[in-house]
Order: structure tokens, then C-alpha cells, then sequence
């Protein structure tokens, strides 16, 4: 299931990146969240961002194996947005952040929501195990 619904973000997200720019709707962020490290050259911040996903699916995997949905979020996005970044030296941002003059992607929602049901899903884990005690 986590690799089916990582394929399902990395479509959907490239296919909506390639929509979106075809109608002139994309900007090109060649940092990550808010800007930070624009800086980096593309080649240098996809390693990091390759190195930090390998690393972090090896120390937590425990956990990643067990909540499938959002692993497949998680995993999905972040491999859509190095995709980008190899292809087009970075990310292709299309949907306004309301309130600000941000934007993002659905890669971006979809590593967020991966990391929120992850984080969730430990917390209620935590707190069953000490209660049961």
C-alpha cells in the first residue's frame, strides 16, 4: 500500500506541476519551505534531501512501517519535489498559501499531512502504552 499510494502523489503531483505550467501558474523555488537554502545549488540540496529521507527511513522504519498511508504520503512527495529539483534545478510551486505570498504543491501538502499522521499515530501510541501500564 505505501508504495501505491507514493506513486499515486508522485503522479498526481507531477501531472498537476505540468498542468499548472502549461498555464503559466508555476514558480520556480529553488530552496525549500520558505525559501530556506535557495542559496544551495540543485545537485547539493537533492543529495541532502535523498540523504535525510534514506536516513530517516532507516533510524524510523519501525514506525513508517506501520502507519503505510502516510509513509506513502510522506515518501511520495519528497520524492516528487528531488524529481523536480533534478529536472528543473527546483521545485515548481503553483498553489497560494491564503494570507501570504507563499506558494506550494501538492507534494509539499502531501509530505505534510504524511508527517502530521505520523507524529499523531506515535503520540496516541505513546500515551496507550503509558496508560496501560
Amino acid at each position: 500500500m505505501m508504495l501505491l499510494i507514493a506513486m499515486i502523489v508522485i503522479g498526481v503531483d507531477q501531472a498537476t506541476k505540468w498542468l499548472a505550467g502549461t498555464w503559466g501558474w508555476t514558480s520556480l523555488n529553488s530552496g525549500i519551505s520558505f525559501g530556506l537554502l535557495g542559496a544551495w545549488p540543485a545537485w547539493a540540496l537533492s543529495g541532502l534531501l535523498v540523504v535525510l529521507l534514506v536516513s530517516s527511513w532507516y533510524m524510523y522504519q519501525s514506525i513508517w512501517r506501520r502507519i503505510p498511508f502516510a509513509t506513502g504520503l510522506f515518501i511520495g512527495g519528497a520524492v516528487s519535489n528531488v524529481i523536480d529539483r533534478v529536472l528543473w534545478s527546483g521545485v515548481r510551486d503553483w498553489l497560494p498559501l491564503p494570507g501570504t505570498k507563499l506558494q506550494n504543491n501538492l507534494a509539499d501538502y502531501a509530505i505534510v499531512i504524511g508527517l502530521i499522521l505520523v507524529f499523531t499515530r506515535s503520540l496516541l501510541s505513546d500515551l496507550t502504552q503509558k496508560e496501560s501500564t
